[in-house]
């Protein structure tokens, strides 16, 4: 959204020809005009990742010159209209449109937790806030002989023993997820979450 509050100031610099108003002459801004518009742009080719927004602001100014001239000429005024466009580009990151990916996966020597590594700091809602909770993920196992995941807990990564680790407050990149399965795992398994 652009602000009506917008100040534009124009400067003439020496020995330019550009708006000359000369002997007393006045100039005058009689409107202007804004549009803007949106884009995203993928810098790198991948997709969502890494997006960037584009927006660029066209502005329409239409000045007034009244010039008061020494000869006689136009009955001593006249007065010039033109318009005059200019755009400006403006550019930054927005992080929060890239969604996170797991890129790691370690579980326990004694197969009762999995600390799962994120891409970047993780929440519960879109908006940013609050922790992941049991809801959030869906654990599977295949091959060997253990079956049927369940997921007891989600805490943050600093004890082993799972009442004892910390509750999630949101925005962790590693999180533990204390879960037991059905049959003793031979070591063929292969567990998603």
């Amino acid at each position: 959204m652009i602000s009506s509050n917008l100040m534009m100031s124009l400067f003439k610099s020496e020995g330019s020809r550009f708006l000359d108003v000369v002997d007393g002459g006045e100039l005058e801004l009689q409107s202007m005009n804004i549009s803007s518009q949106m884009g995203v742009v993928d810098r790198k080719g991948e997709g969502i990742i890494d997006l960037i927004s584009l927006t660029k602001i066209t502005l329409f100014l239409t000045l007034l010159i009244r010039k008061n001239m020494k000869a006689n000429y136009f009955k001593n005024h006249f007065a010039l209209r033109f318009g005059l466009f200019l755009t400006l580009i403006f550019m930054g990151a927005f992080s929060v449109l890239a969604q996170p990916t797991i890129t790691g996966l370690s579980v326990s020597s004694d197969n009762s937790y999995a600390d799962v590594t994120f891409s970047e700091g993780v929440y519960n809602t879109n908006g940013g806030s609050g922790a992941l909770e049991l809801g959030d993920f869906s654990p599977s196992l295949s091959g060997g002989v253990a079956v049927s995941p369940v997921i007891s807990s989600v805490t943050q990564n600093d004890n082993v023993v799972e009442g004892s680790a910390s509750s999630l407050v949101g925005g962790e990149s590693v999180v533990r997820i204390f879960f037991s399965y059905t049959n003793t795992a031979d070591g063929s398994e292969t567990l998603e979450i």
